[in-house]
């Protein structure tokens, strides 16, 4: 076992969380964590409300094994009503939840699938001891994330956003882009948001074609 795992057992909800992904390791299962997980390279207790479930995508036909993991160390599942494609496995631990968002077969909007397991999985890095989105889909991520699920960008994620934008590979980013929106919105928004345009998208968004 590695040391770095042995040196968790001070934070319960940090030590299981980090069971859960060794035992995705182990077992070969194709999966990425998809945002917020500082608290994991920082080798501390989850902390904020963002931080509270782990977010994550694994590839469709790993999902009876993940399921099989979850339900060994007592979680259980409950199903999204608006999303086939989500799952969420919880486990209460004294007056804390231990929780993970899963989404099957690629990052989506609902059932629509922007993101595909080929390509988030295909592109995944290894970022300590587990496996988190390349720096492209990460900013599609966000990105996509910011405008259409929440209609605000966190101040986190502007950072990031703009730190990863002077090495995009634009042309997949804007392709990617173009199943969301249509490839004129698609081109729009990567330079409003190449510009550091937030706000001025965001006040946008009901007003673009395809948006």
């Amino acid at each position: 076992m590695p040391n770095w795992y042995l040196k968790m057992n001070e934070s319960p909800r940090l030590d299981l969380i980090s069971q859960v992904i060794q035992r995705l390791n182990q077992e070969n299962i194709s999966y990425c964590v998809l945002r917020n997980y500082e608290f994991l390279l920082e080798n501390r207790d989850p902390q904020k409300e963002a931080e509270k479930s782990v977010d994550m995508v694994v590839l469709q036909d790993d999902l009876p094994k993940l399921e099989a993991i979850f339900f060994s160390l007592g979680f259980s599942k409950r199903e999204y009503k608006y999303s086939r494609r989500h799952h969420a496995y919880f486990k209460p631990l004294g007056k804390a939840m231990v929780s993970f968002d899963v989404q099957v077969g690629g990052v989506c909007l609902g059932d629509v699938v922007y993101l595909p397991q080929e390509d988030i999985l295909g592109h995944r890095v290894k970022n300590s001891f587990f496996y988190v989105p390349s720096n492209n889909d990460l900013w599609i991520m966000l990105t996509i994330h910011s405008i259409i699920g929440k209609g605000y960008f966190k101040e986190e994620y502007k950072k990031i956003i703009t730190f990863l934008t002077p090495n995009l590979d634009q042309q997949y980013v804007i392709t990617t882009l173009e199943t969301i929106f249509t490839l004129a919105v698609a081109k729009d928004v990567y330079r409003l948001v190449s510009e550091n345009r937030f706000e001025d998208l965001l006040r946008r968004r009901h007003q673009l074609s395809g948006m």
